[in-house]
């Protein structure tokens, strides 16, 4: 990815964040592994004035559900799938469970990652 790219996608994300009424001060957490699209979420979200909080998949759902509760996540992100040496795995069920126990959460976006068909929406 090019620098140019990288703030073209950053610049559209934090637009569209925008849109849906993230504003500074505003706590968006991530359960993504480290992929581009993780950094971009991160710089958009930032370049807002939100505070960024994420955890990688291969954590606990436990222990994603304790960390985000901490900081009263208000907006989420996640990949629908999560790619592991070329294996597609599915996170469905353990985003759907963090997504029950964070009583602060107001909006969800499911990032199509491996599974092109997958619009982003709340669940």
């Amino acid at each position: 990815m090019t620098w140019r790219e990288l703030g073209r996608q950053v610049r559209i994300l934090a637009t569209q964040l925008r849109a849906m009424g993230v504003a500074p001060g505003d706590r968006v957490v991530s359960y993504m592994p480290n992929v581009p699209e993780t950094a971009v979420a991160m710089m958009a979200a930032t370049a807002i004035g939100a505070v960024w909080s994420s955890a990688a998949p291969e954590f606990g759902t436990k222990t994603v559900i304790e960390r985000f509760s901490q900081v009263r996540a208000e907006g989420f992100s996640s990949l629908r799938w999560l790619s592991l040496r070329r294996q597609g795995f599915q996170r469905e069920a353990e985003v759907r469970r963090i997504v029950s126990e964070l009583p602060t959460l107001e909006r969800v976006i499911w990032l199509p990652y491996l599974d092109a068909g997958n619009a982003c929406n709340r669940i």
